[in-house]
Order: structure tokens, then C-alpha cells, then sequence
């Protein structure tokens, strides 16, 4: 780890956006083999848009809290707390568009949604976990 604080969040942020990569990755490979696997299920006409704003919005509030906490633990949980109040917030609002916007695959496009939600939701834990417990760690900084 470098002495600049700058340097370490910004090395922290490049290598969340790697593994976030990888994890929408691994959601859509899980997707293409489901609608593969099961030719007759309703296929989400809104799949793209879904991924797109999950990994904009987990990329946007995950690299906030690393600038605003700036690697302070005591900082980082009532920032949590409010960024997971803000994700709720704006995926609501999306989850709203997403039923006005295709009313006849609402329930298909939501369970994508949500599906893709939790799996992203148990990366970002894992990850802010390891950040806590293991800050000078390796794994972080690549």
C-alpha cells in the first residue's frame, strides 16, 4: 500500500470494478444458460437495462464509500447504513419503471432483478467485510 490515501482508495475502486465485472459476468453467463436450459420461460425484455444499473449504482455507492470513509472503520458503518437506504430508494423507483414500462414482463424482468440484486448484494458484503478486516491485505489493493 502506498502513503497516499488517494492512491489506495483509487487502487481499492480498480479492483472492486474487476470482480464487480466478474460478477455481472457470472449473472449473465447464469442467464443466458436459464433461458438456454428453458426455451418456454418468459424471457425479461428489460435484462440489459437491469445489469447496467446494478453494476452503475453498486460501482457508484461502493467507490463513495471508500472516499468518504477513507478507510476509517468507525466511518463506515452509519455509511453503509446509508447507502444501503439510498440503493433501496433508487431501486424501488427502478423497479417501478421497469412494471410501467413492460407491463406484460414485469414479473419476469422484477425476478431477474431481484435475483441479480441478492447476488450482487452477497459480493458487496464479502467484499466490505474483507476491506474491514483485512485493510493493508493484498486482496485489496489489486
Amino acid at each position: 500500500m502506498s502513503n497516499n490515501p488517494n492512491s489506495d482508495i483509487k487502487q481499492q475502486f480498480i479492483s472492486f470494478l474487476w470482480k464487480l465485472t466478474l460478477v455481472i459476468a457470472f449473472i449473465v453467463l447464469m442467464y443466458v444458460a436459464v433461458i438456454y436450459l428453458f426455451p418456454d420461460m418468459d424471457v425479461p425484455s428489460k435484462a440489459v437495462s437491469i445489469f447496467i444499473i446494478l453494476y452503475a449504482i453498486t460501482a457508484a455507492l461502493h467507490y463513495y464509500l471508500l472516499k468518504v470513509s477513507k478507510g476509517k472503520v468507525s466511518k463506515l458503518v452509519g455509511l453503509i447504513i446509508l447507502s444501503s437506504v439510498v440503493k433501496l430508494f433508487l431501486y424501488a423507483i427502478f423497479t417501478f419503471l421497469l412494471i410501467i414500462a413492460d407491463p406484460s414482463g414485469a414479473m419476469a424482468n422484477v425476478v431477474l432483478f431481484f435475483l441479480a440484486y441478492i447476488i450482487l448484494t452477497i459480493f458487496e458484503i464479502t467484499t466490505i467485510h474483507r476491506q474491514i478486516n483485512h485493510p493493508h491485505s493484498k486482496q485489496n489493493s489489486n
